[in-house]
């Protein structure tokens, strides 16, 4: 008896299995998952389904930043870089998206967050935003008569990503010793 109720189990077993994986025994059905998977609805953190015996999937949650960060550089003819403060970053930015967008603008804050050592400026927008930011950014070609350069340096998710320069000072080694 025992025997015949071990053969049933299997056999429940590998009908579940084969109606969960399709016509292609399995391949089919982990492509469909992985194509899918970034867009499958998420309950909460460590949830997971059972599909059958043996059988389960985790969901794990996947977030994008709330703001994009980017590091500008910007070139104005016949004003020295040591003139540029937050505030001309800030009217630049600004002119630039209305140039661009016209009185609509871009929707949510624009800020300046930070001015750096090399005179390069950090703003952070909304990140829905961040590409229409940076192509209103880029066709900027004047500013109070003057022509002006907005160079984007780094775009990052994170603020801390952005001021990291990413560059490494080499020192002089010592003299060896002879």
């Amino acid at each position: 008896m025992a025997g015949r109720e071990a053969e049933e189990e299997k056999e429940l077993r590998r009908r579940s299995m084969r109606d969960h994986r399709g016509p292609q025994g399995g391949r089919g059905r982990r492509r469909e998952w992985r194509e899918s998977g970034a867009s499958a609805k998420v309950r909460s953190i460590g949830d997971s389904l059972s599909y059958g015996v043996g059988m389960s999937v985790e969901f794990k949650t996947i977030l994008k930043p709330k703001f994009c960060y980017m590091r500008v550089q910007l070139s104005i003819a016949n004003v020295p870089s040591t003139f540029l403060d937050l505030r001309m970053y800030k009217s630049v930015v600004i002119s630039s998206i209305h140039d661009m967008y016209g009185d609509v603008g871009l929707p949510g804050t624009i800020d300046v967050i930070e001015m750096m050592e090399d005179k390069s400026a950090i703003i952070r927008a909304p990140f829905e935003k961040a590409t229409e930011l940076r192509n209103a950014l880029s066709f900027k070609s004047k500013f109070d008569g003057n022509e002006c350069v907005l160079r984007v340096l780094k775009v990052a998710g994170t603020l801390i990503s952005v001021q990291n320069t990413g560059t490494f000072q080499h020192q002089s080694l010592p003299e060896p010793c002879a």
